[in-house]
C-alpha cells in the first residue's frame, strides 16, 4: 500500500512539474475535456386550450402554433367552406369548420345533429375507428400460396344533409356522393389503380400500401326526405347491395321513432353486426350450387356483351322476315290463280279463264 502511494504521488509530481512547463495554450489543450453545463432554457409561456378548440386542430405543428397564439389561423381554417349550394361536385372536407366534425369522419353542414346528440354520435364513429377491423388479402394468399393478408381499420364515415335538391335524392345520386367524398377525404384514395395521395391510414410498406383493400363505408342520411344510403367502394365487406338494405331499413327505422341522431345509431350498429357476421364476397364458399351461378352468369354476361352476338342475332331476324315474306307471296299467288274459279251470271255463265300450273284453259258457258 505505501509503495502504490508513494508510485501515485511520484507520477503527480512529474505531471505538474511538465504542466508547468508549457505556455497557456498547450496548458489549456492539454487539460481533459469537460462536458459544457446545460444552458438554461426559456419559460414556454404557452396558452392552454380549451377542448372546443383542440378539436379543430390535426396537425402538431397547427397545436404548436395555437399554444404560441390562440387567435392563429389553422385548424379548421385547412379546408375551406365551398362557394354555392352544396351538391355532388360541391361537398365540404370533414376537416373543414361547417361540418362540426370533432375530428371524426362526420359531416353536418346543416347542423341537424346538435349538443349531446352529436357528441354519442362522434363517441360511436371514434370507437368504430378504433376497434372495428377487416383482414384483406385472403383471395390473395389462396392464390399465391402463401400468407398475404392484413388487418386494417374500417373507416365508416357520415353525412348528414339538411337542404338537398329533390332530383338529387335517388339512391343511385347519393351512392355517387359518398364514392367522391370518400376519395377526397382520404377514406378509399386508391381507386382502379389511380392514388390521390391523401390516404388517412398509414401503411409500413409498399405492398401494403398498394393493395386492394375496400375498408370504408359512408352513411348518407337525408331526414327531409326520409333517405338513407350505404355507399362503398366494393361489395366485398359490405355495400349498397350487399348488407346496404339493412343498414338502411334499421336508419329509416330509427329516424321515424326517436329523430336523426337515433338513425346515425342504428346504422353505425348495423354496420358493425354486417362487418362482424358475413365473410368477404372473395371467400363465398364455393359450392356447386353457387358455382353454376356464378358460371351460367358469367356466361350469359359475356355472350350478349359480344358484338358478335348482336351482329347473329340481327342476321338472323332478317333471314326470318324474307321467309316469311317468301311464303306470304307463294300463298298469294297459289289461292289465287292456281285454283279453278268460275263466276256465274245468271243461269248463263260467262268465259272463266283458270290459270293454275299448267297454263290456262278456257271453259264455255252452259245453261243450266
Amino acid at each position: 500500500m505505501i509503495f502504490i502511494a508513494v508510485s501515485v504521488g511520484t507520477s503527480m509530481l512529474a505531471r505538474a512539474t511538465s504542466v508547468a512547463h508549457l505556455t497557456p495554450d498547450e496548458t489549456q489543450s492539454s487539460l481533459p475535456l469537460q462536458r459544457p453545463l446545460a444552458q438554461p432554457q426559456p419559460k414556454d409561456d404557452g396558452h392552454i386550450l380549451p377542448d372546443p378548440l383542440l378539436d379543430s386542430i390535426y396537425s402538431i405543428e397547427c397545436l404548436k402554433v395555437k399554444q404560441r397564439d390562440p387567435k392563429a389561423i389553422c385548424g379548421s381554417h385547412r379546408h375551406k367552406t365551398p362557394d354555392g349550394p352544396l351538391d355532388v361536385g360541391n361537398w365540404p372536407h370533414w376537416q373543414s369548420g361547417i361540418c362540426h366534425s370533432g375530428g371524426e369522419y362526420f359531416c353536418d353542414p346543416g347542423n341537424v345533429v346538435k349538443g349531446k346528440a352529436r357528441k354519442q354520435v362522434l363517441k360511436e364513429l371514434q370507437l368504430v375507428r378504433e376497434e372495428q377491423q377487416v383482414t384483406c388479402g385472403q383471395m390473395d394468399s389462396a392464390m399465391k400460396g402463401f400468407d398475404a393478408t392484413t388487418t386494417r381499420p374500417f373507416n365508416l364515415g357520415v353525412l348528414v344533409i339538411d337542404e338537398w335538391p329533390s332530383q338529387e335524392a335517388d339512391e343511385a345520386t347519393l351512392d355517387k356522393l359518398g364514392l367522391v367524398v370518400m376519395g377526397r377525404w382520404g377514406l378509399y384514395s386508391m381507386y382502379n389503380g389511380v392514388d390521390a395521395f391523401n390516404n388517412v391510414n398509414e401503411y409500413y410498406s409498399w405492398n401494403k400500401y398498394r393493395m386492394n383493400c375496400p375498408n370504408t363505408a359512408m352513411l348518407i342520411l337525408l331526414p327531409r326526405y326520409r333517405q338513407a344510403v350505404l355507399s362503398a367502394p366494393s361489395c366485398e365487406f359490405i355495400c349498397r347491395e350487399r348488407g346496404g338494405p339493412e343498414v338502411a331499413g334499421a336508419m329509416l327505422m330509427a329516424l321515424d321513432s326517436n329523430g336523426p341522431e337515433a338513425a346515425i345509431l342504428a346504422g353505425v350498429e348495423e354496420v358493425k353486426r354486417v362487418l362482424r357476421e358475413t365473410t368477404p364476397l372473395s371467400t363465398e364458399p364455393s359450392n356447386r350450387a353457387y358455382v353454376r351461378r356464378f358460371r351460367r352468369g358469367s356466361w350469359q354476361e359475356r355472350f350478349f356483351s359480344r358484338e358478335s352476338t348482336w351482329a347473329a342475332a340481327q342476321r338472323g331476324i332478317f333471314a326470318v322476315a324474307m321467309i316469311l315474306i317468301i311464303v306470304g307471296l307463294i300463298a298469294f299467288v297459289y289461292y289465287n290463280f292456281c285454283v279453278p274459279q268460275t263466276v256465274p251470271m245468271g243461269k248463263i255463265l260467262l268465259h272463266a279463264v283458270d290459270v293454275d300450273c299448267d297454263g290456262p284453259r278456257v271453259y264455255e258457258p252452259q245453261a243450266r
